[in-house]
């Protein structure tokens, strides 16, 4: 049978034939579906595990974040040597005048009091224990020092330099005739050539445990080995002490 060309159209644009290519339609779809290629098990099993290895990551990752912050990359080096960092720390101050290379203790004659003096009636025969002294001198003027020898360390210190306090005793000295008494504290470095210091006269007066004495505050310009001499009613009596910087 000869099928014209309008008479395929009307039958391809007729109800019928809209039914039956609907549900052709239909069975290509499902054909199509059927026929898509499933993953072999095996295939699932390793997606399966490779989504659960990520996550894990995952978690390590922002527990680690949490417990000790985010990763510091290491410091770039700047030019010179290869991996050999550059320092953003200036040059070393210079030291005050004086200060330069201080004389080891070791090699400071600091004075260790040999055979200790008993100072006259009406002193205490040792100083008392707390101090850690013995007496060091004669009746006629005297002061406590280290058995072992004077270091001055900790000693408070400003633009001008370090200063301390300097007691000394005698048996010419009466507070009640003398409430300022005429003693003289000068001081020389023996380890360099520096600056020397002198504390003129006069000077004051303590009362404590170890009886009156005379004060003399002392302001020593640098750090070192020190001579300290101290002049009173024409007597002199000098040590050696070492003098720390901090």
């Amino acid at each position: 049978m000869n099928i014209s060309e309008n008479d395929l159209h009307e039958l391809l644009t007729s109800r019928a034939s809209r039914a039956s290519l609907g549900g052709l339609d239909e069975l290509l779809d499902r054909a199509t579906r059927t026929s898509r290629p499933q993953r072999p098990m095996r295939q699932r099993q390793l997606l399966a595990a490779s989504v659960g290895v990520t996550l894990l990551a995952s978690i390590v990752v922002a527990i680690t974040l949490l417990t000790f912050g985010p990763f510091n990359p290491a410091p770039s080096f700047g030019p010179g040597l290869a991996g050999e960092p550059t320092s953003s720390i200036g040059p070393t101050p210079s030291p005050a005048v004086g200060d330069i290379q201080p004389t080891p203790l070791a090699s400071c004659p600091v004075t260790v009091p040999g055979r200790w003096f008993v100072p006259p009636s009406g002193y205490p025969a040792v100083p008392p224990s707390l101090y850690g002294k013995v007496w060091y001198g004669s009746a006629n003027l005297w002061t406590m020092l280290s058995p072992t020898g004077d270091v001055w360390s900790g000693l408070p210190r400003d633009a001008a330099g370090l200063t301390q306090k300097t007691l000394w005793w005698s048996q010419s000295f009466d507070l009640a005739r003398e409430p300022s008494p005429a003693i003289a504290v000068a001081g020389t470095r023996l380890d360099v050539a520096g600056p020397t210091f002198v504390a003129a006269s006069p000077g004051t007066s303590v009362e404590a445990d170890f009886g009156t004495a005379m004060l003399v505050g002392v302001l020593i310009p640098t750090s070192g080995c020190w001579k300290i001499t101290a002049t009173y009613r024409g007597d002199a009596l000098n040590y050696v002490v070492w003098v720390a910087a901090k």
